[in-house]
């Protein structure tokens, strides 16, 4: 009976360690079932990235730039895999990657083109012979086009910028609002105060429409070196406090010995003889041009006035008792 028993207990055992092992491979046949199916399922998903990656370098390989963001990367990569995307997507990529696409190189001609439009005529605008020629009217006119076109442009980069949160964040927007904001100043002003367009009068005025000119700094969106020198330059800026601060100083230092050197105590001790001799000193200031030595008088002509005359009557001794002066220009 015992070992009736323990014979019947060999052969539990033996079956409980059968049905075990059988577990066990089962176990590891499913696991490994599991493993090759995630591969495979992990393989095509990185067979699938490496292609949409692969696919957005052959886009930019024409210009060697990389996409300027993130999001755009993910939205040609989305394109790239056959996903619709919405109208808003699509202009964000026509407007921020130029090299997305034939609308997108389209865009960015005609907005490289307009920019340096705008400049030339700014350049010309400042040139008086031509303004008398034309009239300021052509002009406002020119003006108010361009004004128009950055002002549109400005507005759909905002509207259309992904994720939109982040749309301030990006410099190049900024600078498309700034290159609005002088025209419409002086729009403001002309309307409030009734002040010519190209007054000369109001020098505030000038200054910000000059301002306008860093519409050129646009530029920098669409050119490769402007890209890699701005990806330098941020990832490297914490190193570059120290040779930033150095320059800064030598800057400072050079500037003050440079004024040092150019200043002469001769000028200020011909200005007061000139002065002790009888000249006005508002009259030499009023004649910043004029170098006040013997050669004023020298070269004067019969229209000469008297009084400029009298005021030249001490050049040959310029003036007498002060030689040391002759020469120096004032």
């Amino acid at each position: 009976a015992r070992s009736a028993g323990s014979f019947h207990r060999s052969v539990h055992r033996l079956t409980c360690f059968t049905n075990e092992a059988r577990k066990s491979r089962m176990s590891e046949h499913q696991r490994r079932s599991r493993t090759r199916k995630g591969s495979q399922d992990g393989g095509s998903r990185n067979s699938l990235i490496g292609q949409a990656k692969s696919e957005v370098n052959r886009i930019f390989y024409a210009t060697g730039l990389q996409p300027r963001s993130a999001a755009s990367a993910k939205l040609l990569a989305q394109r790239i895999r056959g996903e619709r995307l919405s109208m808003r997507e699509q202009l964000f990529l026509i407007l921020e990657e130029p090299t997305s696409g034939a609308t997108a190189r389209a865009v960015s001609l005609a907005v490289r083109t307009v920019t340096l439009l705008a400049t030339g005529f700014s350049i010309l605008e400042s040139i008086p012979q031509l303004i008398d020629q034309t009239g300021p009217q052509a002009w406002l006119i020119a003006n108010a086009i361009f004004f128009s076109i950055f002002t549109f442009e400005a507005c759909a980069r905002v509207a259309c910028y992904v994720p939109f949160h982040r749309a301030f964040a990006d410099g190049f927007i900024w600078l498309d609002i700034l290159t609005v904001v002088p025209f419409l100043v002086s729009l403001l002003a002309i309307a409030a105060r009734g002040l010519p367009l190209l007054s000369s009068a109001e020098q505030w005025q000038r200054v910000l429409e000059a301002f306008g000119s860093i519409r050129l700094l646009k530029l920098c969106r669409y050119d490769e070196g402007a890209g890699l020198l701005w990806r330098a330059f941020s990832r490297s800026v914490a190193q570059l406090y120290v040779p930033l601060f150095m320059l800064l100083i030598l800057v400072a230092s050079c500037s003050t010995v440079l004024f040092h050197l150019e200043y002469d105590d001769a000028i200020d001790t011909c200005g007061v003889a000139w002065r002790a001799a009888g000249v006005s000193a508002d009259f030499l200031y009023q004649q910043p041009a004029v170098s006040w030595d013997c050669d004023v008088c020298l070269n004067m002509t019969t229209s000469t006035t008297a009084v400029v005359r009298d005021l030249c009557r001490t050049c040959k001794g310029y003036p007498p008792g002060h030689p040391e002066c002759a020469g120096v220009p004032f």
